[in-house]
């Protein structure tokens, strides 16, 4: 089984994927589906106003899933840069975005980039918070005053090494906000055996170098690169073009793109 996502390997998680019905079964899958969704049900029941923070990635697709078994229509939203997203991932949220989707732009741009080089390819936990601060995090904050909702609906895991409070319900102290993730205690197999077997669109990083482990979030924000040189070789290998761009602000892009002779 496999453990927290920070610690495991991008292969182990492309395994499990590629052998998901070996795993676990589609029995195993819809059982465990019926109880959530019983659980959902006592806490969403009734005259509750929600919403869903949806990131294209397997928990949020999951969660949309399960939400719309429940029969009730309710709002989505999703942060993004204004110029730092990958353009194979924009496509894939055009094709597969919640009808009433919200896109929140957070207005990072490549030339607020060039000016703040200690947020490319984050070197520890506390830059890449700033980011998920900054995008994710002011995304729903908005939508949910926009919305003037009760509670905002989340993909977060324990197995992702996030915060999910009792039975998966906790509220910020400061925003006041009030999230639940229905999914809090599933495990990396359940999610991906909900993904399979119900036939779910899979978001395209999981595809690229380290998809499964670094998993959703802008290009700039990319995580575990090790150095700025190896973060500019893992885009690369994504969509050249981004890097390409980038090199007509960013030094280290500049002398990457020069070194590769283009």
């Amino acid at each position: 089984m496999l453990g927290r996502k920070q610690r495991e390997d991008n292969k182990r998680f492309l395994h499990t994927w590629n052998n998901i019905e070996t795993i676990i079964s589609k029995w195993e899958v819809d059982n465990r589906i019926d109880k959530t969704l019983w659980k959902m049900q006592e806490v969403l029941g009734g005259q509750v106003r929600y919403g869903s923070a949806w990131s294209g990635g397997k928990d949020s697709v999951v969660v949309d899933f399960m939400l719309r078994r429940l029969g009730k229509e309710f709002p989505s939203c999703i942060g993004m840069t204004h110029d730092l997203e990958y353009p194979e991932f924009m496509q894939y949220v055009t094709n597969n975005m919640p009808h009433d989707l919200k896109v929140y732009n957070s207005g990072h741009t490549l030339k607020w980039l060039s000016e703040n080089l200690h947020m490319l390819f984050p070197k520890d936990s506390n830059i890449a918070k700033q980011w998920f601060i900054n995008i994710q995090h002011k995304a729903q904050n908005n939508f949910w005053k926009d919305k003037n909702l009760d509670v905002l609906i989340t993909g977060r895991r324990n197995k992702d090494s996030n915060y999910c409070g009792k039975n998966g319900i906790y509220k910020n102290k400061g925003t006041q906000v009030v999230r639940y993730s229905p999914i809090y205690d599933w495990s990396h197999e359940e999610t991906l055996g909900v993904m399979h077997y119900y036939n779910l669109p899979v978001a395209p990083f999981y595809n690229w170098i380290n998809g499964w482990v670094v998993g959703s979030g802008c290009w700039a924000a990319r995580q575990w690169t090790g150095s700025i040189e190896k973060g500019w070789q893992e885009v690369y290998s994504i969509d050249p073009n981004v890097v390409k761009e980038a090199a007509t602000l960013i030094p280290s892009a500049e002398e990457y793109v020069r070194n590769m002779g283009i």
